[in-house]
């Protein structure tokens, strides 16, 4: 973005006729032009409106919520903040990647790339019957009605409403760029994350809760201490009695990781080793039977349920780490070639943007792509 169109954005700014998201650009590009210091700031960033809008800043710090981002301090620093500005122009709500290198900054090559649309809410529901409704066409109302119980679509979410005796089960999955949320029987919210599934019984009158899962999936669990509620995963339990936890259980993940936001969780092999986590605790177990649980406290859960809010959140991760993620949400396949080096990244960018978007932010970085049949080809 050229200096006369960053004073357009910021007139807007102050005349209030710029959007959510050109304010928060705006805001944040100042806000880290006062950490770097005036010193550090380019010439070329000082604009005739710089005075008034950190003014209007410092006016409205306690009403505006703004995301922010620990910036990495290293020779990227000035390139994230030129990428917040850039993508202005694009809709992302905000964007800063950063790496630990010293290379040189390329050529952007993504002008090249041919897009790919981001992914969205839907899924498929299969009946105990075997019957499967697609949950992105299907309208609002009754979907369904399995003995006493009514499944209902509501809001783009799966509602199910009755008490059934019988022990049925129903299944939901989300395939790649696809998302979607359930409330079950007893009350329990659940969100799924691309290529995922939970597969729960209607009936949960006996004593206990049980859905099975696999990918990714975030909980908030309804309380009711006389009938535990447990997540399965084919390689571990989680029992929990009233709580907000996540689990990623991905196949294509080195480890499954359940991470605790609210109250108490007990995570257990299928080999009867058990750990207990506390709030901003995690459990990590290594796919493959026989592995140890391992934990760790005062982890990120910002990053780790980033996803549920609509975003990417990458903090000191790897580039296959964060490849992983955008082959689920864009349903891209993903190869290398050269190795991936040992660099890590961080930023936040909006899950809604198209993939050209969050590519352009790593190709800043000295990332190449290039995108062929469905595959998207990185060049660490």
């Amino acid at each position: 973005m050229e200096k006369k169109d960053f004073d357009q954005l910021a007139g807007r700014y102050l005349d209030g006729s710029a959007t959510p998201v050109e304010r928060q650009l705006v805001e944040e590009h100042f806000r880290i032009m006062e950490e770097m210091g005036e010193a550090d700031i380019p010439e070329e960033e000082m604009t005739l409106h710089k005075t008034a809008v950190l003014q209007r800043i410092r006016e409205q710090m306690e009403d505006v919520s703004v995301h922010r981002l620990p910036f990495y301090r290293s020779v990227w620093v000035r390139v994230a903040v030129a990428a917040v500005i850039l993508f202005a122009v694009a809709g992302v709500v905000y964007l800063t990647f950063s790496r630990h290198s010293s290379i040189e900054r390329p050529a952007l090559a993504n002008a090249r790339l041919q897009d790919v649309a981001p992914g969205h809410n839907g899924a498929v529901l299969t009946l105990s019957d075997g019957r499967q409704v697609l949950l992105d066409s299907a309208g609002n109302g009754q979907l369904a009605q399995q003995g006493a119980v009514h499944i209902l679509k509501r809001k783009g979410e799966l509602v199910y409403q009755g008490a059934q005796g019988e022990p049925v089960f129903n299944t939901v999955s989300t395939a790649r760029g696809r998302q979607w949320s359930v409330v079950l029987p007893d009350g329990s919210k659940v969100w799924l994350n691309c290529a995922s599934s939970i597969r729960y019984s209607l009936n949960f009158s006996g004593a206990r809760r049980e859905v099975t899962i696999t990918g990714e999936a975030y909980f908030e669990v309804a309380p009711d201490a006389a009938r535990p509620f447990y997540v399965r995963t084919g390689e571990l339990e989680v029992q929990v009695l009233g709580t907000h936890f996540n689990v990623n259980a991905y196949a294509d993940e080195p480890e499954i990781r359940t991470s605790l936001l609210e109250g108490s969780v007990k995570v257990t092999t299928v080999k009867g080793e058990s750990r207990t986590l506390r709030p901003g605790g995690q459990a990590r177990l290594e796919h493959g039977q026989g592995q140890a649980i391992t934990t760790a406290g005062n982890i990120d859960m910002e990053q780790v349920v980033a996803w549920k809010s609509g975003f990417f959140e990458f903090h000191d991760l790897d580039l296959t780490s964060i490849m992983r993620q955008v082959s689920r949400w864009y349903d891209i396949d993903i190869t290398y070639e050269g190795r991936p080096g040992a660099e890590t990244f961080g930023g936040r960018i909006s899950r809604n943007v198209t993939l050209a978007a969050v590519l352009k932010g790593l190709e800043i970085t000295g990332v190449r792509f290039r995108l062929e049949n469905n595959r998207l080809i990185v060049q660490p």
